[in-house]
């Protein structure tokens, strides 16, 4: 979650490792990459890089080394809680030399931990709201919580039940 004067995106910390192999039963020579994604994330990261500084990222993270990542790279503008013994949330995807995802896995188990609490814990960021964007992995009782402060507080928009 995030909010901007305020936006407010809640996310999954995705991390993505692309390899290039071909499908032929033989072990492949490939080349793989780390990078920080979902879509609450990758809007929070790009609204902080233009410069508005309003915006914070609201999450959880496990407490490896791409969850303390997470943590650092939003700093202030962060609203993340780090879970011990928890692996941050992540996708790999296999992907072929033309770029086609042939198919991939999700561990992503540390999104149930995205409760009510932690939305009502940063309540004041959704009152002030002028946007909210709210990733779809969270349980529907956090994500009608969110939507039940943004309608009370009037925070502009449509809602899609």
């Amino acid at each position: 979650m995030a909010f901007i004067k305020c936006i407010a995106c809640i996310i999954n910390c995705k991390k993505n490792i692309y390899i290039h192999v071909n499908f032929d039963g033989r072990t492949n020579k490939g080349v793989s990459r780390k990078s920080f994604g979902g879509v609450a994330r990758n809007i929070a990261a790009s609204l902080l890089a233009l410069g508005v500084g309003q915006t914070k990222f609201i999450t959880v993270v496990g407490d490896d080394q791409s969850g303390l990542e997470i943590f650092r790279s939003f700093g202030k503008n962060g609203r993340i809680k780090i879970l011990s013994g928890s692996n941050t949330a992540r996708y790999t995807g296999i992907i072929d030399i033309n770029g086609e995802c042939h198919f991939g896995f999700g561990e992503m188990d540390l999104l149930n931990s995205i409760e009510p609490n932690l939305v009502r814990d940063n309540r004041s960021g959704f009152e002030k709201a002028k946007l909210i964007v709210l990733d779809g992995n969270p349980s529907l009782e956090t994500i009608n919580e969110v939507i039940d402060i943004a309608v009370n507080c009037s925070v502009p928009g449509k809602i899609n039940r």
